[in-house]
């Protein structure tokens, strides 16, 4: 999915060849693609001259004169794109627009059809897109402004998620990120420090600004405005990459869910707050290493007193064996044997009493359709699913 560093460089290299262009010719392939106005975009869009192509989120917006705002938004899979209109088009392509009498095309294509087109006259306000819900931009971000959000009490993954909080961030380089600044993932955003605060706004920026300088991520369908792919997934340090030894100690990078969002992160790099970290890379979580070959099982654990975890262990409250008045009839243990344990005392208890057998039938009662009349069976069903009164057998004391 397109994030931040995609719609930058899109909106880059838009703004460097689109400024001064005049729209022409609209041919619209897939109606609901176009949200908001109503008015046909043929109509509203001839005559108009693109002035400058800017970046709102994850959303490219191109500003037109006669005021007026064409807003894109990529969605999973959206791309534009600027060629010749001889190029082969496939369909997918939803949107073309003639620049300059038909020289160049502007083209909107996207597969999974989650993105969409908004008009809107003059500047593009709160309501288009949901503009004015957005949270502000990290790369403007101020420290005061990041250390009030970090008071929230949310994990720190779906709070820089969340585009109302921040805008423009996603799953790739929220992974990164955190890599880069050493907090795992599920950690709460207050009990961060000032310190891992600091941190983490610095990774963020370092990592959104090398993104957006090797033209994003091309993980499936991204491609800049000219049709390339994107460099940065081949310097991607966690995202993708699990199973694989992470690049600072050697440890294989980990995938979670998280904030409803695949997560990648280096158990050892990245340890959960509040609690300490291992020493060594394979000693972290031994239990989940596969046994080695040849290797002999490992002995049960000798419990105080020498039982095992399979036995019955003695009671805290008893006395030391030998010492106090219930223990002074028990036998000393002996030496490697364990502690020794008393046989049980009788209890009394109620147990059902025991029918007589039942006595042989007689011949009247083996003739067809006759139930023996001391045979014992369970209770009878009527129609209405109750079954017959019964006593419950008798009890006596032993």
């Amino acid at each position: 999915m397109p994030e931040l560093p995609e719609a930058q460089t899109i909106a880059t290299q838009l703004d460097r060849c689109l400024r001064g262009a005049a729209l022409g010719r609209v041919v619209l392939r897939l109606r609901k693609i176009v949200r908001g106005n109503g008015s046909p975009l043929g109509r509203v869009l001839a005559g108009r001259r693109v002035v400058r192509v800017t970046r709102r989120g994850k959303r490219v917006l191109v500003h037109l004169d006669p005021p007026g705002t064409l807003l894109f938004r990529l969605g999973m899979t959206g791309q534009i794109i600027v060629v010749s209109p001889d190029c082969p088009r496939d369909r997918h392509v939803h949107l073309r627009i003639s620049l300059d009498g038909g020289r160049r095309e502007l083209r909107f294509r996207d597969v999974r059809r989650f993105g969409g087109v908004w008009f809107t006259d003059g500047p593009a306000t709160g309501a288009v897109d949901g503009l004015a819900d957005l949270g502000p931009e990290p790369l403007t971000l101020t420290r005061r402004q990041f250390d009030r959000l970090m008071t929230r009490r949310r994990q720190i993954k779906a709070l820089l998620l969340d585009q109302h909080a921040i805008a423009g961030l996603g799953n790739i380089y929220c992974d990164e990120s955190l890599f880069a600044a050493g907090i795992h993932p599920l950690t709460w955003a207050c009990d961060l420090d000032a310190a891992q605060r600091l941190a983490l706004l610095r990774a963020i920026r370092r990592t959104l600004r090398g993104a957006i300088r090797a033209g994003g991520s091309t993980l499936r369908d991204y491609r800049t405005a000219t049709g390339q792919e994107g460099q940065f997934q081949t310097q991607h340090r966690v995202y993708g990459r699990e199973g694989h030894p992470c690049p600072v100690c050697g440890t294989p990078v980990r995938r979670i869910p998280a904030a409803g969002r695949s997560t990648h992160f280096c158990p050892l790099c990245q340890p959960p707050k509040n609690h300490k970290p291992p020493k060594t890379a394979t000693e972290y979580n031994p239990r989940r290493r596969p046994p080695q070959a040849n290797q002999p099982c490992e002995p049960a654990r000798r419990c105080p007193g020498g039982t095992t975890r399979d036995q019955p262990s003695p009671s805290v409250l008893d006395p030391a064996p030998g010492t106090g008045r219930r223990n002074q009839s028990r036998a000393a243990p002996a030496r490697g044997q364990g502690m020794a344990w008393p046989s049980p005392k009788p209890v009394t208890r109620l147990v059902p009493a025991r029918r007589p057998p039942p006595s042989p039938p007689v011949a009247a009662d083996l003739r067809v359709g006759r139930r023996p009349h001391n045979a014992h069976h369970r209770p009878l069903y009527r129609r209405s699913g109750r079954h017959l009164p019964h006593e419950p057998p008798p009890f006596e004391i032993s």
